[in-house]
């Protein structure tokens, strides 16, 4: 090693980058693979925003998202529900919307529905 190498010392390997290569001196394990931009699906997505209480500063958004051509009748769309707190610094829950009593994310909504649904 010269004095223009840095070396990079981890629990599980050591890098030694020098201004010509980059040698690893023991390996570690396999870290998870990353998304890909093959991974990612495209979603439609519908918003709807609703002033709740102006006056006593809440603030309801509903999001879904369902797979691109999905009607709006379709019981395909997850929904959630967030609600922001003008009151506070801006506080915000999310609630899912309940399918049988139970918070879900799974697609199994009418975004038609939205308004009427219970969320948790």
């Amino acid at each position: 090693m010269s004095e223009q190498d840095i070396v990079i010392s981890e629990s599980s390997q050591t890098v030694i980058v020098t201004q010509q290569e980059t040698e690893i001196i023991s390996e570690g394990a396999q870290g998870p693979r990353g998304v890909s931009a093959e991974d990612v699906v495209p979603l439609a997505r519908r918003t709807d925003i609703i002033d709740d209480s102006p006056a006593a500063g809440f603030q309801t958004i509903y999001v879904a998202d369902a797979s691109v051509g999905t009607l709006d009748a379709d019981s395909q769309w997850r929904i959630k529900r967030i609600i922001i707190d003008n009151n506070s610094d801006g506080d915000a829950v999310i609630e899912w919307a309940e399918l049988t009593g139970t918070a879900t994310s799974d697609f199994v909504f009418s975004w038609n529905d939205h308004l009427t649904l219970s969320y948790s």
